[in-house]
């Protein structure tokens, strides 16, 4: 994947965010699956738009590997919601081919 490819993604998914958040106006949970706080200082990225919609009540959960996760997005949803380190789910959410499987979750 380029550059462009990653960038083009991210704003698809930002905009569905936002969208969703604007079809639905009664404030709920949403649950990001991303460590990317990138964008921040200029107003854009996921962090940005969780920040503007956390202003209108939307509570957040952020799952995310700890060494991937921006320390921005992080300081967010543990301040204002839940951070789910995915380290504590590591043998539910992976596997290895031909090897290990994914361990249910209990």
């Amino acid at each position: 994947m380029t550059d462009g490819e990653a960038d083009t993604t991210d704003h698809v998914l930002q905009l569905a965010l936002l969208r969703l958040a604007l079809d639905h106006p009664v404030p709920d949970t949403i649950a990001l699956l991303t460590g990317d706080g990138a964008g921040l200082n200029k107003g854009e990225g996921f962090l940005s738009d969780a920040i503007r919609l956390a202003g209108k009540g939307w509570k957040f959960e952020v799952y995310s590997w700890d060494a991937a996760c921006n320390r921005y997005l992080r300081k967010f949803a543990e301040n204002g919601g839940r951070y789910i380190r995915l380290e504590d789910y590591y043998e539910n959410i992976t596997f290895i081919e031909g090897d290990r499987q994914a361990v249910p979750l209990k």
